[in-house]
């Protein structure tokens, strides 16, 4: 098994057609989602030109911090996980419809069911979690910058998923579900014992 890899693949008992991967987030991928401390836009220059019929016109020039997806959170190399799951769809998420949409709203609500109770099971050790919404990237239950994490990048480069850029967006597919696939992405700080333990009594195992 790969070292990066906390837990393989697994098939939930608890939600049908869910499925869950746990890895280890790499140092690149961590630069991007962790934020020591939050820091205001920074103001580098100031100045006012005359403008016309004797009028002022003022600007300024800020220096805004480089955005992280998770703010005020200090994510560690090597204590980091990312949970990635997967649900089976019951259409092709190809396309913008009323069916998508329902069905996406579905799998939303699923997810939350399932990332809550993770969650709460891991905080109740004191370990820091969260999760992103799958519909905007944003953190769910923290601060956020403005910045998102995009859950099918996360597939493409922590599991290897091939992702089809043909049809307007990136889709993820699956390698057996295919396009009728719904992804979203858990993120804990919890050794890993400590989240395998509770990933198998969410799920059932």
């Amino acid at each position: 098994m790969d070292s990066r890899v906390v837990v393989e693949t697994t098939s939930s008992r608890t939600f049908t057609d869910f499925e869950y991967s746990a890895v280890f987030v790499p140092r690149t991928m961590l630069r991007e989602l962790r934020c020591r401390r939050k820091l205001p836009p920074h103001i580098i220059s100031f100045a006012s030109l005359p403008g016309k019929r004797g009028a002022e016109i003022e600007f300024s020039l800020w220096l805004h911090w480089r955005r992280h997806v998770f703010a005020g959170v200090d994510l560690r190399d090597g204590q980091t996980i990312a949970v990635l799951t997967c649900q089976k769809a019951s259409v092709p998420l190809t396309n913008w419809g009323d069916e998508e949409a329902a069905e996406k709203d579905r799998l939303l609500e699923r997810f939350l069911v399932w990332a809550k109770g993770l969650r709460s099971k891991l905080e109740e050790k004191g370990f820091w979690s969260d999760f992103t919404d799958p519909c905007t990237g944003l953190p769910y239950n923290g601060d956020s910058s403005g910045s998102i994490y995009p859950d099918v990048d996360g597939f493409e480069r922590l599991l290897r998923y091939s992702v089809d850029g043909s049809m307007g967006c990136r889709i993820m597919s699956h390698p057996k579900w295919r396009f009728s696939s719904y992804p979203a992405t858990f993120f804990t700080a919890a050794p890993p014992e400590e989240l395998a333990a509770s990933l198998a009594l969410i799920n059932g195992l």
